[in-house]
Parts: structure tokens; sequence; C-alpha cells
């Protein structure tokens, strides 16, 4: 579903490319955003995963600010579920 949403951006990227005459400058700084963004979204999802062993110590240092976020996000979903009377924490009312 969310790729739908993505696949856009170079779409609109390449637009803008051809609009303003350049080979590819704007299509190429947002496919590498978005190859960005998800290998860093993917590596700190392994690590979080309990697979850190198999990345390098300078990848988890390079991404440690995602893994940091996803941690947070993590713990604070937690607790508001832990808030939730025990009828609707499965999903059901």
């Amino acid at each position: 579903m969310y790729s739908v949403l993505i696949l856009p951006f170079p779409m609109f990227g390449n637009l803008l490319d051809k609009a303003m005459n350049t080979p590819g400058f704007v299509f190429y700084a947002m496919t590498f955003g978005l190859i960005y963004h998800y290998w860093q979204s993917a590596t700190a999802n392994a690590y979080r995963a309990g697979w850190g062993r198999l990345i390098p110590d300078s990848v988890v240092k390079f991404v440690s600010s995602e893994i940091a976020a996803k941690t947070q996000r993590a713990m604070r979903k937690q607790e508001e579920q832990g808030n939730q009377p025990e009828n609707t924490k499965n999903g059901t009312s």
C-alpha cells in the first residue's frame, strides 16, 4: 500500500527534470533519498529484531538515531496499550 504512495516521488522528480531541462538531478536526488531512508529503516528494524551481531558496528553507529527513534516509538505504543482496558488490547472492543 505505501509503495503506491512512494512511487510518485521519483516520477515527480523526473517531471521536474524535464520541465527544467536538467539531466536527471531531481530524479536521482529523490530516488537516492528514498533508498537511503529505506536502508536506514530496514537496518534499524534488523537490529531491533535481534540481528545486530550481523550488522557492522560502524553501520549500527551510523543508524543509531533511527534505532533510538524506533525504540522510543515502540515503548510509547506499549505504554499506550498497557493503559487500555483489557478487552481492547487485541483490537476488539
